[in-house]
C-alpha cells in the first residue's frame, strides 16, 4: 500500500523535552533512477505517542496547532545524463621512469563513478604524447600494442595508441570498443589501466631520456544509463596522466662511502686497496657480466693477486688476476676484466671490495684503483644492455708503516679486597691499538713487584685470536732477583685488527695464608713493553717484528689488590622507622664475614648530620640480643652531637681491656644504633650512614688502628689477639656509600 510502518512497541524510545528531527532512510535501487520521492504522515494516528509519566496516548501536532498531513520534499534520483561519470586520474596511477624497450607498461589509471544508475561504455578514445627529450616527437609517435584493463581485466581488442595531446580530436585518437562488455555499477568506483610497450607504433624503442603522457578525450554520447536509458559523454573533458619518463637500464659506480682513505704497509698480503658500490636505476634490475678494474702500469707492477669480493659475504667474486695491468693514464683503459655473474635488483646496489698482495718493495707512494668503462651487464627485463658511462675514482692508498701501541684498558678493574686461596682474579685490561697494519701480538711478560711475588700463583692472559676466539694461556712467575718477578709468554696468537683495537686481560691465582700469601699485601701488574730484552714481539702485515712499545717504558694496570683471608661485607638494614624518636633504632646495618673466613671489628664510624634537631647519647645493640655493645671502660654511650658533627663510637679503647665484636664465616651479624633524639620537628632532617676510610691502611695492631674509622681483622695472624699485627682500616670494603637513611619533617 505504498507504506512502511515501524514498530518500536518492544523497545520504545523516549523523547526528552527538547526538539528531536526524525529521519526516514532508505537504499536507492538501479531501477529508479530519474525517479522522484515524497515521504509523508497523512493521518495523526500515523505516529503514536505515550506519554512516559501518565501512561496516556498523546495526539501529534503540526507546527504546534492541530494536526495535518507532512510531507517532505521532492527526492530526484539522479540518473546519467544529468549526473553523467566522474572520470579522474586516480592517485595509485604510476609516476615512475620506465625502461627503454619495456613491453606490457602500465602507463596510466583512471577512476570512474557512476551516479545514480548502472552506465554502460561503449567507448574510449585514448591518445599518447610521446616525445624526445627534446620535446619532439619520439619515432613516429604514439605507443605500440595498446590495451585496456577494468580492474584487473582487458576490456576490447587491442590497438596501437595514436599521438595525440590535450588538444586531439577524438577522430584522431585511438577508439577502443567496448560493445556491451564495460558497465559502470552506480555508486563504486571502477579503475581503467592503459598499458603498452615503451615503443612507437612502429614498433621502435623509444629513446632515453623522453616522456610519455597517456589521456582520455572527451567522449560524445559513449555511456548510457541503463535505467533512464539515457546518454552521457564519458569522460567529460580531457583527463591526462602522470608524465612518465622513458630511462635506459643504467649501472652507476660509486666509492664506498664506509671505507676511506687507508695506508697499508708494503709487503702486506691480502691488503685491501678499494672498495665502491654498484648501484641500478628505478627503471629495472641489472646482471653485472663484467667488472674492469684499472690503475697505473706503477701501481699494477707494485701488487699481484687482484682480486674482487663480495663486501657482505666474503666470497671471491670472478677468477684472481694474478699479475695486474697498467697504463700510462687509467681512465678508459679497462685494464683489468672480472668475468662475473652478479644480479642486482632495481633500486639497489652491490658493494664489492678490491684485495691485492702488496710488493716488499713498492715504493709507489699510494695505490688508486678506478671502475671503468667496461664494466657492464644486462637489464633483467629489457635484456639491453648497461654499462657504467664514466671512470669512478676510488681510495687513495698509501704505502706506509704501521704502528702499535698499549694502555690501560677501558675495562681495567679497579682496587678491591680479594681472598687469599682464589684460582682467578681479574687484576688488569690492556688495550692494544694499531694503525694502518693488522698486528699478531706473540710474546708479551706481566711484572708484578718482588715483594709480592709469593702472593701470586700463576699469572693467566686472555685475548681474542684473528677469528675472534677467546683464547687463554697461563704461565707461572719467575723471580729473578730483579725489582719485579715475571710470567714471560710465547706463541700466543692475539690479534689486533688495523685501525682498531684489542683486549689484554690478565688474571692471578693467589696462595692461601697457609700457603705464604701476606695478608694485606698488594698486588699490581705492569705490562713489559721491551725494557727486557726478548719479552716483547709483535708481528705486522708486512711479516716484518716489533719488539719495543712506549719506549721501552712498562705500562702498570691501574688497581691494587689486597690479599685478605677474609672480607667484611656491610650493608644497610631497613629499620621500619619513618619518624626518628628515642627509644627506635635510628640507622640498621649488618656485617657479612666471607665464608672464608671470621672477621672481627673493634671500631665504627658514623656520620651523624642534623638540621634543627640534636641526636646525644648514641649507642649500639646486637640486633639479635638487644644487648648494649661495651667498650673497655663499661660505656655504652658515646659523644653526643649537633648539626654536621660525625660521632665516632668505639668498641676498643686504650685505657681498659680489649673490646671486640666477631662473625663467623660466612655469618651475617645485623646492629642498630640507638640514640637520644630531640627537637625534630617540620623542617628538620637528620642523615646518618657509616663512615668509610679513603685510603688504605697498614697492618698493625688494634689500638694503633684507632685513628681510622674503622678497624678490623682478618684474623689472619698466627695466635690471634688485639695485640697482632692483622689489624686495618676500612678501606675498599663494599656498601658503606650506599648505606645512608635520611629522616625529614
Amino acid at each position: 500500500d505504498r507504506s512502511a510502518t515501524f514498530d518500536l512497541s518492544k523497545s520504545p524510545v523516549t523523547l526528552s523535552t527538547s526538539s528531536h528531527v526524525v529521519k526516514v532512510l532508505a537504499n536507492i535501487t538501479n531501477s529508479a533512477a530519474s525517479r522522484t520521492i515524497i515521504m509523508s504522515m497523512q493521518r495523526s494516528s500515523d505516529a503514536m505517542f505515550v506519554d512516559s509519566q501518565l501512561g496516556q496516548p498523546v495526539t501529534p501536532k503540526a507546527n504546534g496547532t492541530t494536526f495535518s498531513a507532512v510531507s517532505t520534499g521532492t527526492i530526484t534520483i539522479q540518473y546519467a545524463s544529468s549526473a553523467g561519470v566522474s572520470v579522474s586520474l586516480d592517485p595509485s596511477s604510476p609516476n615512475s621512469a620506465v625502461a627503454v624497450g619495456a613491453s606490457n607498461v602500465k602507463w596510466a589509471t583512471f577512476s570512474m563513478l557512476a551516479s545514480g544508475e548502472n552506465v554502460k561504455v561503449s567507448d574510449l578514445y585514448v591518445v599518447a604524447s610521446s616525445t624526445k627529450s627534446t620535446g619532439a616527437i619520439d619515432g613516429v609517435g604514439g605507443l605500440n600494442n595498446g590495451r585496456i584493463m577494468v580492474n584487473g581485466v582487458q576490456v576490447g581488442s587491442t590497438h596501437d595508441i595514436n599521438q595525440g595531446n590535450a588538444s586531439t580530436v577524438r577522430g584522431s585518437a585511438t577508439d577502443f570498443s567496448f560493445g556491451s562488455s564495460l558497465i559502470l555499477p552506480a555508486g563504486q568506483t571502477t579503475l581503467v589501466d592503459v598499458y603498452a610497450d615503451a615503443q612507437d607504433t612502429a614498433g621502435t624503442n623509444l629513446t632515453n631520456g623522453g616522456t610519455v603522457v597517456v589521456r582520455l578525450i572527451t567522449g560524445s554520447a559513449n555511456g548510457q544509463g541503463q535505467s533512464s536509458l539515457t546518454s552521457t559523454s564519458i569522460p567529460s573533458s580531457v583527463v591526462a596522466g602522470n608524465s612518465i619518463t622513458v630511462s635506459s637500464s643504467s649501472l652507476t659506480p660509486s666509492s664506498s662511502t664506509t671505507y676511506g682513505n687507508q695506508t697499508v704497509l708494503a709487503g702486506s698480503n691480502n691488503a685491501k686497496i678499494g672498495s665502491f658500490a654498484l648501484s641500478t636505476g628505478s627503471t629495472e634490475g641489472v646482471t653485472v657480466n663484467t667488472i674492469a678494474i684499472s690503475m697505473t702500469a706503477a701501481n699494477a707492477a707494485s701488487i699481484t693477486n687482484l682480486t674482487l669480493k663480495d663486501h657482505d659475504t666474503g666470497n671471491v667474486i670472478g677468477s684472481v688476476i694474478t699479475t695486474p695491468s697498467g697504463s700510462a693514464v687509467s681512465a678508459g683503459q679497462n685494464n683489468n676484466s672480472f668475468p662475473v655473474n652478479i644480479d642486482i635488483p632495481v633500486s639497489s646496489s652491490k658493494t664489492v671490495d678490491i684485495y691485492a698482495n702488496v710488493l716488499s718493495g713498492a715504493n709507489v707512494g699510494t695505490i688508486v684503483t678506478y671502475v671503468d668503462t667496461g664494466t657492464t651487464g644486462t637489464g633483467d627485463t629489457t635484456g639491453q644492455s648497461a654499462s657504467v658511462s664514466s671512470e669512478t675514482t676510488l681510495q687513495t692508498i698509501t704505502i706506509g708503516s704501521g704502528t702499535l701501541s698499549v694502555s690501560k684498558g677501558a675495562g681495567d678493574p679497579v682496587s678491591n679486597n680479594v681472598i687469599a686461596g682464589a684460582s682467578s682474579v681479574n687484576v688488569g685490561e690492556f688495550n692494544f691499538a694499531a694503525s694502518n697494519s693488522a698486528y699478531t701480538v706473540q710474546n708479551l711478560a706481566i711484572l708484578v713487584p718482588a715483594a709480592q711475588s709469593n702472593d701470586v700463583t700463576n699469572v693467566t692472559v686472555s685475548y681474542k685470536d684473528v677469528n675472534g676466539a677467546t683464547q687463554t694461556a697461563t704461565k707461572a712467575l719467575v723471580n729473578n732477583g730483579s725489582g719485579n718477578a715475571t710470567a714471560t709468554f710465547t706463541g700466543l696468537t692475539m690479534y689486533v685488527p688495523s685501525n682498531d683495537s684489542s683486549n689484554l686481560d690478565v688474571s692471578v691465582g693467589i696462595p692461601t695464608i697457609a700457603s705464604n700469601a701476606t695478608s694485606g699485601a698488594g698486588i699490581r701488574v705492569s705490562l713489559d713493553m721491551g725494557a727486557t730484552a726478548g719479552t716483547f714481539k709483535a708481528i705486522d702485515s708486512s711479516g716484518a717484528a716489533t719488539t719495543s712499545l712506549n719506549g721501552g717504558t712498562n705500562v702498570t694496570a691501574g688497581g691494587t689488590f689486597y690479599v685478605r683471608k677474609s672480607i667484611p661485607t656491610i650493608a644497610a638494614v631497613p629499620t621500619g622507622v619513618t619518624v626518628p624518636a628515642t627509644g627506635t633504632p635510628l640507622y640498621k646495618f649488618s656485617i657479612t664475614a666471607d665464608p672464608a673466613g671470621a672477621i672481627e671489628w673493634t671500631q665504627l664510624a658514623f656520620n651523624i648530620s642534623t638540621s634543627s634537631a640534636t641526636v646525644t647519647n648514641v649507642y649500639l645493640t646486637d640486633d639479635a640480643t638487644g644487648v648494649s655493645l661495651l667498650d673497655s671502660t663499661g660505656n655504652n654511650q658515646y659523644a653526643s652531637t649537633s648539626a654536621s658533627v660525625a660521632t665516632t663510637t668505639l668498641l676498643y679503647n686504650t685505657s681498659g681491656a680489649a673490646q671486640y665484636a666477631q662473625v663467623a664465616a660466612g655469618a651475617t651479624k645485623t646492629y642498630d644504633l640507638y640514640g637520644t633524639v630531640t627537637g625534630f620537628t617540620t623542617g628538620s632532617s637528620i642523615t646518618i650512614s657509616l663512615a668509610s676510610d679513603g685510603s688504605v691502611g697498614t697492618l698493625n695492631t688494634a689500638s694503633s688502628e684507632l685513628g681510622n674509622k674503622m678497624v678490623w681483622s682478618d684474623r689472619s695472624a698466627t695466635s690471634h689477639s688485639v695485640s697482632t699485627q692483622d689489624w686495618t682500616n676500612g678501606y675498599l670494603l663494599k656498601n658503606f656509600t650506599s648505606s645512608a637513611v635520611t629522616y625529614s619533617k
